[in-house]
Protein backbone atom coordinates (compact mmCIF):
# COMPACT_ATOMS: atom_id res chain seq x y z
CA UNK A 1 0.00 0.00 0.00
CA UNK A 2 2.71 2.81 1.16
CA UNK A 3 4.66 1.79 -2.27
CA UNK A 4 1.62 2.32 -4.63
CA UNK A 5 1.21 5.73 -2.57
CA UNK A 6 4.80 6.77 -2.91
CA UNK A 7 4.49 5.79 -6.84
CA UNK A 8 1.59 7.98 -6.67
CA UNK A 9 3.46 11.07 -4.76
CA UNK A 10 6.46 10.90 -7.15
CA UNK A 11 4.10 10.99 -10.21
CA UNK A 12 2.63 13.70 -9.03
CA UNK A 13 5.79 15.32 -7.92
CA UNK A 14 6.91 15.03 -11.33
CA UNK A 15 3.89 16.45 -13.37
CA UNK A 16 4.68 19.56 -11.21
CA UNK A 17 7.63 20.00 -11.86
CA UNK A 18 7.28 18.85 -15.76
CA UNK A 19 4.08 21.98 -15.87
CA UNK A 20 6.57 24.77 -13.87
CA UNK A 21 9.46 24.23 -16.19
CA UNK A 22 7.82 24.11 -19.46
CA UNK A 23 5.94 27.23 -18.01
CA UNK A 24 9.29 28.92 -16.80
CA UNK A 25 10.18 30.52 -20.20
CA UNK A 26 7.10 32.23 -20.41
CA UNK A 27 7.25 33.56 -17.37
CA UNK A 28 10.85 34.49 -18.10
CA UNK A 29 9.74 36.38 -20.97
CA UNK A 30 7.13 38.28 -19.16
CA UNK A 31 9.69 38.82 -16.45
CA UNK A 32 11.59 40.80 -18.80
CA UNK A 33 9.26 42.43 -20.99
CA UNK A 34 7.22 43.83 -17.98
CA UNK A 35 8.99 43.21 -14.71
CA UNK A 36 6.57 40.75 -13.13
CA UNK A 37 7.45 36.77 -13.02
CA UNK A 38 3.76 35.09 -14.36
CA UNK A 39 2.51 33.03 -16.68
CA UNK A 40 0.30 35.34 -18.31
CA UNK A 41 -0.33 39.51 -18.34
CA UNK A 42 -4.18 39.37 -19.42
CA UNK A 43 -4.87 37.42 -16.01
CA UNK A 44 -6.72 41.14 -15.01
CA UNK A 45 -8.43 41.43 -18.56
CA UNK A 46 -9.62 38.16 -18.24
CA UNK A 47 -11.15 38.26 -15.07
CA UNK A 48 -12.31 41.89 -15.26
CA UNK A 49 -14.53 40.14 -18.63
CA UNK A 50 -15.96 37.54 -15.99
CA UNK A 51 -16.80 40.15 -13.58
CA UNK A 52 -18.30 42.47 -16.11
CA UNK A 53 -20.17 39.77 -17.97
CA UNK A 54 -21.99 38.76 -15.08
CA UNK A 55 -22.14 42.18 -13.04
CA UNK A 56 -19.72 41.10 -10.26
CA UNK A 57 -18.06 44.60 -9.79
CA UNK A 58 -17.88 46.04 -6.20
CA UNK A 59 -19.24 49.21 -6.93
CA UNK A 60 -18.04 50.47 -3.48
CA UNK A 61 -14.36 48.90 -3.46
CA UNK A 62 -11.76 51.43 -4.00
CA UNK A 63 -10.55 49.77 -6.77
CA UNK A 64 -13.37 50.53 -8.90
CA UNK A 65 -13.70 54.01 -7.96
CA UNK A 66 -9.88 54.48 -9.41
CA UNK A 67 -11.61 53.03 -12.64
CA UNK A 68 -15.38 54.06 -12.27
CA UNK A 69 -14.78 56.85 -14.31
CA UNK A 70 -12.98 55.62 -17.77
CA UNK A 71 -15.05 52.50 -17.33
CA UNK A 72 -18.34 54.46 -17.73
CA UNK A 73 -16.72 56.68 -20.71
CA UNK A 74 -16.17 52.99 -22.07
CA UNK A 75 -19.66 51.58 -21.74
CA UNK A 76 -21.20 54.87 -22.92
CA UNK A 77 -18.85 54.82 -26.17
CA UNK A 78 -19.70 50.86 -26.65
CA UNK A 79 -23.50 51.40 -26.08
CA UNK A 80 -23.79 49.16 -22.98
CA UNK A 81 -24.32 51.64 -20.06
CA UNK A 82 -27.43 49.34 -19.83
CA UNK A 83 -25.82 46.36 -20.00
CA UNK A 84 -27.94 43.73 -17.91
CA UNK A 85 -27.11 40.00 -17.60
CA UNK A 86 -28.42 37.67 -20.16
CA UNK A 87 -29.13 34.13 -19.72
CA UNK A 88 -25.79 32.99 -20.85
CA UNK A 89 -23.22 35.32 -20.63
CA UNK A 90 -20.78 33.53 -22.71
CA UNK A 91 -22.67 33.99 -25.86
CA UNK A 92 -22.47 38.06 -25.77
CA UNK A 93 -19.28 38.16 -27.74
CA UNK A 94 -18.86 41.81 -27.49
CA UNK A 95 -18.69 41.74 -23.45
CA UNK A 96 -14.82 40.90 -24.19
CA UNK A 97 -14.49 44.02 -25.71
CA UNK A 98 -15.23 46.18 -23.15
CA UNK A 99 -11.84 45.67 -20.85
CA UNK A 100 -9.54 45.28 -23.92
CA UNK A 101 -11.03 49.29 -24.49
CA UNK A 102 -10.41 50.36 -21.02
CA UNK A 103 -7.13 48.84 -21.36
CA UNK A 104 -6.08 51.23 -23.82
CA UNK A 105 -8.00 53.90 -21.99
CA UNK A 106 -5.92 53.42 -19.11
CA UNK A 107 -2.26 53.22 -21.10
CA UNK A 108 -3.21 55.79 -23.70
CA UNK A 109 -4.82 58.88 -20.96
CA UNK A 110 -3.34 57.70 -17.80
CA UNK A 111 -0.20 56.56 -18.44
CA UNK A 112 -0.28 52.75 -17.61
CA UNK A 113 1.58 50.29 -19.28
CA UNK A 114 -0.09 47.25 -19.93
CA UNK A 115 0.43 44.73 -17.13
CA UNK A 116 -0.22 47.57 -14.85
CA UNK A 117 -3.62 48.39 -16.69
CA UNK A 118 -4.42 44.53 -16.50
CA UNK A 119 -2.98 43.82 -13.01
CA UNK A 120 -5.52 47.14 -11.87
CA UNK A 121 -8.43 45.71 -13.27
CA UNK A 122 -7.27 41.90 -12.17
CA UNK A 123 -7.61 43.67 -8.55
CA UNK A 124 -11.02 45.35 -9.12
CA UNK A 125 -12.25 41.57 -10.24
CA UNK A 126 -10.68 40.37 -7.19
CA UNK A 127 -12.92 42.99 -4.87
CA UNK A 128 -16.31 42.41 -6.84
CA UNK A 129 -15.40 37.97 -6.94
CA UNK A 130 -14.95 38.59 -2.42
CA UNK A 131 -18.10 41.17 -2.74
CA UNK A 132 -21.10 38.57 -4.24
CA UNK A 133 -19.70 34.94 -3.52
CA UNK A 134 -22.88 32.97 -4.13
CA UNK A 135 -22.73 34.52 -7.98
CA UNK A 136 -19.28 34.42 -8.73
CA UNK A 137 -19.57 30.65 -7.92
CA UNK A 138 -22.61 30.47 -10.14
CA UNK A 139 -20.78 31.94 -12.69
CA UNK A 140 -17.95 29.61 -12.36
CA UNK A 141 -20.72 26.66 -12.53
CA UNK A 142 -22.08 28.53 -16.33
CA UNK A 143 -18.90 28.98 -17.52
CA UNK A 144 -17.85 25.29 -17.11
CA UNK A 145 -20.98 24.18 -18.52
CA UNK A 146 -20.09 26.35 -21.56
CA UNK A 147 -16.73 25.22 -21.64
CA UNK A 148 -17.86 21.21 -21.42
CA UNK A 149 -21.04 21.03 -23.52
CA UNK A 150 -21.30 24.15 -26.00
CA UNK A 151 -17.74 24.60 -27.51
CA UNK A 152 -17.22 28.27 -28.30
CA UNK A 153 -15.04 29.55 -31.30
CA UNK A 154 -14.82 26.13 -32.66
CA UNK A 155 -12.10 25.68 -34.80
CA UNK A 156 -12.54 24.96 -37.78
CA UNK A 157 -15.65 26.67 -38.59
CA UNK A 158 -18.41 23.47 -39.10
CA UNK A 159 -19.56 25.41 -42.27
CA UNK A 160 -16.50 25.18 -43.77
CA UNK A 161 -16.54 21.49 -43.97
CA UNK A 162 -19.75 20.36 -45.06
CA UNK A 163 -21.41 21.19 -47.86
CA UNK A 164 -23.84 23.20 -46.13
CA UNK A 165 -24.04 27.17 -44.71
CA UNK A 166 -23.81 26.49 -40.95
CA UNK A 167 -27.27 27.80 -39.78
CA UNK A 168 -28.80 25.77 -42.32
CA UNK A 169 -26.87 22.60 -41.17
CA UNK A 170 -29.01 19.99 -39.43
CA UNK A 171 -27.97 20.00 -35.70
CA UNK A 172 -26.90 16.43 -35.41
CA UNK A 173 -24.14 17.08 -38.33
CA UNK A 174 -23.05 19.97 -36.67
CA UNK A 175 -22.84 17.83 -32.89
CA UNK A 176 -20.89 15.68 -35.19
CA UNK A 177 -18.20 18.11 -36.68
CA UNK A 178 -17.85 19.72 -33.03
CA UNK A 179 -17.19 16.00 -32.06
CA UNK A 180 -14.13 15.97 -34.50
CA UNK A 181 -12.88 18.81 -32.70
CA UNK A 182 -13.58 18.39 -29.55
CA UNK A 183 -14.05 15.50 -26.77
CA UNK A 184 -17.56 16.06 -25.72
CA UNK A 185 -18.24 16.54 -22.09
CA UNK A 186 -20.76 13.60 -21.71
CA UNK A 187 -18.45 11.18 -23.21
CA UNK A 188 -15.57 12.46 -20.54
CA UNK A 189 -18.36 12.92 -17.66
CA UNK A 190 -18.97 9.17 -18.56
CA UNK A 191 -15.35 8.19 -18.05
CA UNK A 192 -15.90 7.98 -13.56
CA UNK A 193 -18.59 5.34 -14.27
CA UNK A 194 -16.53 3.25 -16.49
CA UNK A 195 -13.70 3.65 -13.19
CA UNK A 196 -16.13 2.02 -10.99
CA UNK A 197 -16.94 -0.25 -13.33
CA UNK A 198 -13.45 -1.58 -13.39
CA UNK A 199 -12.61 -0.87 -10.36
CA UNK A 200 -9.50 -0.04 -11.25
CA UNK A 201 -8.42 3.31 -9.12
CA UNK A 202 -4.86 4.01 -9.32
CA UNK A 203 -3.34 6.99 -9.86
CA UNK A 204 -2.18 6.75 -13.31
CA UNK A 205 -6.21 5.96 -14.34
CA UNK A 206 -7.18 9.06 -12.16
CA UNK A 207 -4.66 11.28 -12.89
CA UNK A 208 -5.80 12.73 -16.80
CA UNK A 209 -9.58 13.33 -14.84
CA UNK A 210 -8.28 14.70 -12.06
CA UNK A 211 -5.81 16.97 -14.49
CA UNK A 212 -9.00 18.49 -17.05
CA UNK A 213 -11.06 18.90 -13.78
CA UNK A 214 -8.47 21.10 -12.43
CA UNK A 215 -7.70 23.21 -15.47
CA UNK A 216 -11.45 23.33 -15.90
CA UNK A 217 -12.50 24.98 -12.78
CA UNK A 218 -9.56 27.47 -13.01
CA UNK A 219 -10.05 28.47 -16.43
CA UNK A 220 -14.25 28.77 -15.24
CA UNK A 221 -12.79 30.98 -12.83
CA UNK A 222 -10.97 33.45 -14.25
CA UNK A 223 -12.88 33.75 -17.79
CA UNK A 224 -16.11 33.00 -19.13
CA UNK A 225 -16.00 30.02 -21.23
CA UNK A 226 -13.96 30.21 -24.72
CA UNK A 227 -12.91 27.29 -25.91
CA UNK A 228 -9.78 28.03 -27.45
CA UNK A 229 -8.24 28.04 -23.84
CA UNK A 230 -8.91 24.56 -23.12
CA UNK A 231 -6.91 23.07 -26.04
CA UNK A 232 -3.80 22.23 -23.86
CA UNK A 233 -5.64 19.86 -22.10
CA UNK A 234 -8.02 18.07 -24.97
CA UNK A 235 -5.49 15.47 -24.99
CA UNK A 236 -6.42 14.58 -21.67
CA UNK A 237 -9.70 14.09 -22.54
CA UNK A 238 -8.58 12.08 -25.20
CA UNK A 239 -7.24 9.75 -22.78
CA UNK A 240 -10.53 9.64 -20.55
CA UNK A 241 -12.83 9.32 -23.55
CA UNK A 242 -10.43 6.36 -24.90
CA UNK A 243 -10.65 4.35 -21.26
CA UNK A 244 -14.61 5.16 -21.19
CA UNK A 245 -15.18 3.97 -25.20
CA UNK A 246 -12.34 0.84 -24.31
CA UNK A 247 -14.37 0.26 -20.98
CA UNK A 248 -18.09 -0.01 -22.85
CA UNK A 249 -16.71 -2.35 -25.74
CA UNK A 250 -15.48 -4.68 -22.89
CA UNK A 251 -18.72 -4.50 -21.14
CA UNK A 252 -20.64 -5.29 -24.37
CA UNK A 253 -17.97 -7.71 -25.55
CA UNK A 254 -18.34 -9.92 -21.49
CA UNK A 255 -22.06 -9.56 -21.55
CA UNK A 256 -22.20 -11.04 -25.31
CA UNK A 257 -20.03 -13.91 -24.72
CA UNK A 258 -22.26 -14.45 -20.90
CA UNK A 259 -25.32 -14.72 -23.37
CA UNK A 260 -23.71 -17.27 -25.44
CA UNK A 261 -22.16 -19.10 -22.50
CA UNK A 262 -25.52 -19.63 -21.35
CA UNK A 263 -27.58 -20.43 -24.44
CA UNK A 264 -28.90 -23.86 -24.43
Amino acid sequence: MWKKGRRGVFAAAISIIVFFGATAPWCLRNLFSSGHYAMSASFGVQAFTKATAFHLEDVEGRGFKEIEKPFANVLVDMGRSSYRVPAVPEDDWLINRVPHALVDTLMRYHGCSYFAASDELGKVAIEGFKKHPARYLSSIFSSCNTLLFSHRELYPDPGSIAPVDHPRMPLALTRAIKGMVYISGYVFLLFPIAVVLRRNFSFSVWAPFAVVCMMYFFTAAIQIGFTRYTIPWEPFKVLCAAYTVETALLYAIGRFTLKKRLAP
